[in-house]
């Protein structure tokens, strides 16, 4: 509510430099079933983060820069999801399987 009050002032950047970080906290917290059910099945966010990069520089170049900017998150997200997903359950899984298991000495 003081973000949205200050809006138009002088004081709206300062405003938004103390609370978008506790907004996006706030949300990183709450309890959303859609996306409790969505994730359920792995975390894909490391792959996001790695693949989301290469990606998007390869769209711009490819693209000529010439999508908006929705056509662009759309297309970025929409190939990005796909190989964070791959990368999760071929990659990421079994190494983590692997750590839980003990070698043993000879």
């Amino acid at each position: 509510i003081i973000w949205a009050i200050s809006w138009r002032t002088n004081f709206s950047s300062i405003v938004a430099f103390f609370f978008i970080p506790l907004f996006t906290i706030w949300i990183a917290f709450l309890s959303i079933p859609f996306l409790q059910k969505l994730t359920s099945s792995g975390d894909y966010s490391y792959g996001i983060y790695v693949y989301s990069f290469p990606i998007q520089q390869l769209i711009i170049y490819y693209s000529s820069a010439q999508l908006n900017i929705l056509q662009f998150l759309f297309l970025s997200f929409a190939i990005t999801l796909p190989l964070s997903i791959l990368s999760y359950h071929f990659i990421e899984l079994p190494i983590i399987k692997l750590k839980k298991k003990r070698p043993t000495h000879a």
